[in-house]
């Protein structure tokens, strides 16, 4: 019976090492199915964030392209506008010159007319010319 009682025991022991090889791999594969729920929960986080960063990016996008078209806008009005002021300042240019010439001759014109008014009241005031027959007198005209 001896060997009997030591195959036993053996046994025994060999079932009691199984049970805590077991126990140990029952432990060790809930730390893993807790560690790949936490690696689940992860990439769900990450592909949340990645899915946001995605769409953020996409937004900045299209502010981008609408900002783009804007700036061509404003470039082609800011050309319309230099346009339209040069052609003032062109118009403004001309206006002064002529205003120039014109002014000059004007009064250049207008100066004669004074002095031709002081000489003719002079001869007027000189030549006693009081009626339209002293002045057709003065010019030798007969009535």
């Amino acid at each position: 019976m001896s060997e009997e009682v030591v195959q036993i025991a053996t046994l025994k022991s060999e079932v009691k090492t199984l049970t805590e090889a077991v126990r140990e791999l029952t432990q060790s594969m809930q730390r893993n199915n807790e560690r790949l729920e936490r690696l689940a929960v992860l990439e769900a986080s990450h592909t949340n964030s990645n899915s946001a960063i995605q769409r953020a990016f996409e937004a900045i996008q299209k502010v981008e392209n609408a900002e783009a078209a804007r700036s061509a806008e404003n470039e082609q009005a800011h050309k319309s506008y230099d346009k339209a002021i040069w052609s003032a300042v062109g118009f403004v240019a001309a206006v002064s010159v002529f205003w120039s010439v014109f002014g000059y001759q004007a009064k250049t014109t207008m100066d004669e007319m004074v002095k031709m008014n002081v000489l003719l009241q002079q001869h007027i005031t000189q030549d006693k010319i009081l009626t339209e027959a002293d002045v057709a007198k003065a010019h030798k005209v007969l009535p």
